[in-house]
């Protein structure tokens, strides 16, 4: 029995109901629905690439360093640095894993800078500003990054190296992306590469998605078969309407999509409505989850 299941084909009303009935009820059945509606059923798996008390555990010196000092974890949240090459070795092992075993599509989860937005009181953090970020970054522009407190540093690199930073950022991101679709280039499988983004849009914390995540749609979408934007409505307070202005404004930006929605206890007759939303939308298929 699975928690989530990832439709990337709009299915029919039969199949539609059935899915939504089955995640009222606690669980998706993959087979029953194969058995009833001989509907082919693949293998997928995520990654957690940035996130995890297991990744701080291996890699104590991964730890991200806030601009304003504020601690970068929460009740079952602890990011870590992007550029700790201890971490993306170990994101590649993971998906080569993922390879061999014969999973037909790898999602990437928290692919990211960390902050907290999955929630109404969340917590946005402005990372990382660790000495080795600070030296790769001193080194990618030949520039010194001097300051006598990390205020300094962080005042600098905003006042001064602005583009730069976003540059980086992003950089170190998108390269984990293209290494992640090398293995599965190399493999000679069909696999498909998807990865989950947060869905701010551009005038979110002040171009939050590039500053703040290092999360550039455009180029992630150029490397990636598809993005999935994170649309837990009911997470941060809003309607299921929003989940179609979302769909709306990745549409505009000529992105397609397979947006992730969160459906925990919502009644039959909303978990129909918001499939049939997708099954009309400009998205490609919809993820769904039961937490």
């Amino acid at each position: 029995m699975q928690n989530s299941i990832f439709l990337i084909k709009i299915l029919n009303q039969d199949i539609i109901a059935a899915i939504a009935k089955q995640l009222h009820n606690g669980s998706i059945d993959p087979n029953s629905l194969k058995e009833h509606f001989g509907t082919e059923m693949d293998v997928y798996s995520t990654v957690n690439v940035f996130q995890g008390e297991d990744l701080f555990s291996k890699f104590p010196d991964a730890k991200a360093v806030e601009g304003q000092g504020k601690t970068v974890a929460g009740d079952t949240y602890v990011g870590v640095c992007p550029t700790h090459p201890g971490v993306r070795d170990f994101a590649l092992e993971k998906v080569r894993n993922l390879i061999a075993e014969g999973v037909r599509g790898i999602w990437l989860d928290h692919l990211r800078y960390p902050t907290i937005w999955e929630s109404q009181t969340h917590e946005i953090f402005d990372t990382c500003y660790c000495d080795r970020c600070l030296k790769l970054f001193s080194e990618e522009i030949d520039e010194s990054i001097d300051g006598a407190t990390l205020e300094d540093k962080v005042l600098l690199i905003d006042g001064s190296f602005y583009i730069e930073w976003l540059d980086f950022k992003i950089g170190q991101i998108n390269s984990l992306v293209k290494s992640i679709k090398d293995e599965i280039v190399k493999s000679g499988k069909d696999i498909k590469l998807g990865i989950f983004v947060v869905p701010w849009e551009e005038k979110d914390y002040g171009s939050g998605m590039k500053r703040l995540l290092g999360q550039d749609l455009i180029s992630l979408s150029g490397v990636a078969d598809v993005i999935s934007p994170m649309l837990y409505y009911k997470e941060i307070g809003e309607s299921p309407e929003w989940i179609k202005e979302k769909i709306s404004y990745y549409w505009d930006l000529g992105i397609s999509v397979v947006p992730a929605i969160s459906l925990a206890n919502s009644s039959p007759d909303v978990l129909t409505e918001l499939l049939n939303t997708m099954s009309v939308s400009a998205s490609n298929g919809v993820i769904i989850s039961r937490y």
